[in-house]
């Protein structure tokens, strides 16, 4: 074979693997393009439905937070008017602190959206929060026994205390709240 047919099917040999090697390149670099894509979509899907859940969970801390703060709200109310009245109706006593009672029992058992949320700071201030309202039960127990049996020392010291009981709910809903809007990128 003469020189010049020889160095003609080099080139044609160079030119056909040349040519196929920038077909495979080319659809390898495109197949991992695609996938790398793919992968961010689905990234995306992902992160979008955690933020979705985040923010559902958040909505019902603060669904949570201002039920037990009502609550709170409707047992500081009842002891003013306890302490008022001075007549104690047991009937009437155990069906509307029976009522605050069973909210109360009902709030608590929505309290997993704050677990959920494995958030330690929200955490502890609804322990505080319901700690809080546990012993105000507690007290308002007593107060009615009290008040019973006329055994109410100073009106004003009890007035006092349940202020302060309301205040310090109002505090830990404040804490709480803001807390729930630093999750929720608000702050």
């Amino acid at each position: 074979m003469p020189q010049e047919q020889n160095n003609l099917i080099i080139g044609a040999a160079i030119s056909l693997l040349s040519a196929i090697l920038v077909f495979v390149l080319t659809s390898v670099y495109h197949w991992i393009d695609k996938n790398r894509d793919r992968s961010w979509a689905i990234e995306d899907r992902k992160y979008q439905r955690r933020l979705e859940i985040l923010t559902v969970r958040l909505k019902e801390t603060e669904n949570y937070i201002n039920h037990i703060y009502d609550v709170a709200h409707e047992l500081m109310i009842y002891q003013m008017a306890l302490l008022a009245t001075k007549i104690i109706d047991d009937k009437g006593f155990d069906e509307v602190f029976g009522e605050i009672y069973e909210k109360i029992q009902k709030i608590a058992k929505d309290s997993s959206s704050i677990l959920n949320l494995n958030d330690e700071e929200l955490q502890t201030l609804n322990d505080k929060l319901r700690a809080c309202i546990v012993n105000e039960i507690e007290i308002s127990m007593s107060l009615k026994e009290k008040i019973k049996n006329n055994k109410v020392a100073n009106k004003k010291i009890e007035q006092d205390r349940i202020e302060a009981f309301y205040e310090e709910i109002i505090d830990i809903k404040k804490a709480m709240m803001k807390r729930v809007d630093e999750l929720l990128g608000l702050n």
